[in-house]
């Protein structure tokens, strides 16, 4: 053997070849089991009990406000979830909201306005990345259409009634006589907090407006 060729195989010794250490060793074992499960795919989920108000019983998972002196409710002769008025076609049968069915004067005794409300709380995941509540309102009024005089707010709010954000404002001067589909992708930070849907409207001392709503949808975007 040479002296070139006894350093050569010194060399080959203290330095292995890289490559052929990367090769896998068809002898190793594959690991028992079952490949850990891909992340979950994100999906918008509804968060309203009853969001089309036709469930049974008449009105579940919705609070209606009251007038608090009669313990009765304040705009009209109905319950706000109800098939009535007949006149009125749903968007989805056979109930709708129905909100500022009296004026202040159609009421003993008689006051200067009238407020129905509406609401349900739910709660958002912690992980959620994205809310939108949407649905279809119809607004009839008995009112002229050139000044506010009746109103009607969707609001979210926190459980003590402070707002986080309005979602539709309406009133008698924003006339629909058909159902009118909105959307609101909701801009403030609700992940992880237990919130409440509101509706609400306030009819003056005279001829009053007439707000439904049908087909509500509070969606939030999380994994399932």
């Amino acid at each position: 053997m040479t002296a070139e060729q006894d350093a050569n195989d010194q060399i080959d010794a203290r330095n292995p070849d890289p490559v052929a250490d990367a090769r896998p060793d068809s002898t190793t074992a594959m690991p028992d089991g079952p490949l850990p499960p891909d992340a979950c795919v994100p999906m918008a989920i509804e968060k309203l009990a009853n969001p089309v108000f036709d469930l049974t019983p008449n009105g579940m998972g919705w609070v209606d406000g009251r007038d608090p002196a009669t313990n009765m409710l304040s705009g009209g002769p109905f319950p706000i979830i109800s098939a009535n008025p007949t006149g009125v076609t749903p968007h989805s049968a056979p109930n709708k909201a129905w909100f500022g069915g009296a004026s202040g004067s159609d009421v003993t005794p008689a006051k200067a306005s009238l407020t129905d409300t509406l609401h349900q709380d739910f709660a958002i995941p912690a992980g959620a990345t994205n809310v939108v509540v949407s649905g279809y309102y119809l607004v009839g009024t008995n009112d002229v259409t050139t000044s506010v005089f009746d109103t009607f707010s969707i609001d979210l709010v926190q459980t003590n009634g402070t707002l986080i954000e309005n979602v539709l404002t309406l009133s008698n001067m924003t006339s629909a006589s058909t159902f009118t589909a909105f959307s609101k992708n909701i801009t403030a930070n609700v992940a992880g907090q237990t919130i409440r849907l509101r509706a609400l409207s306030i009819n003056d001392d005279i001829l009053h407006t007439n707000f439904f709503l049908d087909s509500l949808s509070v969606k939030a975007t999380h994994c399932p």
